[in-house]
């Protein structure tokens, strides 16, 4: 029997042929076809089992380039949740001209790093504004440490609190109820408003937004309409807030 295939085509069937056209090609075939299909394909893979490893990756690029894009999407119609909602605080300058947003949980350690990064670009860009996203989602005390943080907001020190909690951690209950006295925020005020059903409702809306647009771990960061998931450093944060304020200038 002539075959149908040679090894060349089969390759490019396995790489590039979409699931609906190779369903049709098949279907073309008669049974005696297709088991001379199959002894090639199994022949050509175990001389060539690179040849999968290639197709997954590929697959997994153009998943992840497909994903990407919906998520930019997302980004855009954002917009007001990202940088204008009331309940995320904002550190640096607050009329800034370029806005940087973090997603974090305060027990994650690359948020620690991620955090004196930030102290960093706010001391040295007078006009760069941050707004801190908190989405706890390591653990019950992270999720108590950002509702006592949002809490300390209402009594104007979110910032201290914020700095407190990152260089000395939010592990359990005692040591964020620490930080907070270290601060000097009123304890029983504090409580209170952590247990809101605001303040509960902001977290959720953080861990939704989050979601939408492809944070799925800690750091995150958006600027420009763009995502920066992980950990970056410093240097890759300056270089993204030089590109915006270089292309609001264009």
């Amino acid at each position: 029997m002539k075959t149908l295939l040679t090894a060349a085509a089969f390759a490019a069937l396995l790489t590039g042929l979409a699931p609906a056209a190779a369903r049709a090609q098949d279907a073309a075939f008669s049974d005696a076809q297709k088991k001379v299909i199959d002894t090639m394909i199994h022949d050509y893979l175990m001389s060539h089992p690179e040849a999968i490893m290639e197709s997954v990756e590929k697959y997994r690029q153009e998943s992840e380039a497909s994903a990407s894009r919906i998520y930019d999407e997302k980004i855009k119609t954002s917009g007001d949740a990202l940088y204008k909602d009331a309940m995320s605080p904002v550190v640096g300058n607050k009329d800034g001209d370029v806005t940087l947003v973090e997603f974090f949980d305060y027990n994650c350690g690359y948020c620690k790093l991620a955090f004196k990064d930030i102290r960093t670009l706010i001391e040295e860009d007078k006009n760069l504004r941050v707004v801190l996203k908190e989405i706890p989602i390591l653990s019950e005390a992270s999720y108590m440490a950002s509702r006592y943080a949002l809490a300390a907001e209402k009594q104007g020190k979110y910032w201290e609190f914020h700095q407190e909690l990152m260089r000395n951690g939010a592990n359990n209950e005692s040591m964020i109820e620490r930080s907070a006295k270290d601060v000097g925020l009123d304890m029983d005020k504090l409580r209170k408003d952590a247990d809101s059903p605001e303040i509960r409702a902001a977290l959720e809306k953080n861990l939704t937004l989050a979601r939408d647009i492809g944070i799925t771990g800690t750091p995150g960061f958006v600027i420009a309409d763009k995502a920066l998931r992980g950990h970056y450093g410093v240097d890759a944060l300056r270089k993204a807030i030089a590109d915006t304020r270089g292309s609001k200038r264009d």
